[in-house]
């Protein structure tokens, strides 16, 4: 003899199935269109070699504005201000002076070179 109880947790587990497979479903459909539009907007990026939209004056700059660089932070931007305060301290010309800078390698300086070169031109 089944409990009195039983026929609605059939019908019961039975909706709640069909709602965790429906929430499933949407939960996987968010995430594809969320992974379509970021591949979109990386093909775009790349399609079109967008020129950077600021630039800034290296000799000038406060550490607030140094920040605003690609992968400045607040220690790189301090370092910066203590060596362009020294006597022998030239601005940069090429990629290759930029990566004289501290803390400064061969990718950090092709990410900041179109940011600091520009007014150079």
């Amino acid at each position: 003899m089944q409990p009195r109880n039983a026929i609605p947790r059939i019908r019961e587990n039975r909706s709640r199935r069909r709602a965790m497979i429906m929430l499933g479903g949407m939960a996987i459909g968010f995430l594809a269109m969320n992974q379509l539009a970021i591949y979109r907007s990386t093909q775009t990026q790349n399609r079109l070699d967008v020129p950077p939209q600021f630039a800034i004056d290296l000799d000038s700059a406060s550490q607030a504005e140094l920040r605003l660089l690609p992968s400045v932070g607040a220690k790189t931007a301090q370092s910066w201000e203590i060596a362009r305060s020294q006597p022998t301290f030239s601005k940069p010309q090429s990629q290759a002076e930029l990566e004289k800078l501290p803390q400064v390698g061969p990718k950090r300086a092709k990410q900041l070179a179109p940011h600091l070169l520009e007014t150079n031109r």
